[in-house]
């Protein structure tokens, strides 16, 4: 799996027998949601909520984790 802003390839955390199974925790990284709802023109469609998952690398999450709200 690649970053979502830098396109840094991440390399699994986990053992083999786990990635066969289509798990994936990235070492260096972690996992991301980005969720769209009420008030989206581009990913709101039926006025529901769109949920994006990515990855984004440990050198980029310090860069923007500042801009982000916690919850």
């Amino acid at each position: 799996m690649n970053c979502v802003f830098c396109d840094k390839k991440l390399e699994s955390a986990l053992p083999d027998d786990l990635q066969e199974r289509k798990q994936f925790q990235p070492y260096a990284g972690g996992g991301v949601q980005f969720i769209f709802c009420f008030g989206s023109t581009k990913f709101d469609w039926n006025i529901g909520t769109t949920i994006f998952h990515g990855y984004i690398c440990d050198d980029c999450a310090e860069k923007y984790i500042e801009k982000m709200e916690k919850r």
